[in-house]
């Protein structure tokens, strides 16, 4: 086999090793913000919280998994925001796609 050879398949694996420890690192810091970020009980939910998922749940028949998912996802876009926040942005996109 030519050295040339194995010198690019070591280039190749060492890359591939590194994406897959960048990407986990990536995925340990969103974890970590997502933790510092969420509120302290999440059984605990504001009156504006409860007042959006009011709202969403006829638009969802009542289907408190695909809110949370809703909620789930605003998050993934504003890790910074606050839940009123994702409650709302997520109230604003289901009522905007729904038109």
């Amino acid at each position: 086999m030519d050295s040339l050879t194995v010198w690019i398949g070591a280039a190749v694996v060492l890359i591939g090793i590194a994406a897959y420890a960048f990407k986990q690192a990536a995925n340990r810091r969103v974890e970590r913000l997502r933790k510092e970020h969420a509120s302290p009980n999440p059984s605990v939910v504001s009156p504006r919280c409860e007042a959006e998922r009011q709202k969403m749940r006829p638009l969802t028949n009542y289907n408190e998994e695909v809110i949370d998912r809703l909620v789930a996802f605003e998050r993934d876009r504003m890790p910074h925001a606050s839940e009123e926040e994702l409650h709302s942005a997520a109230h604003e996109r289901l009522v905007r796609d729904n038109r």
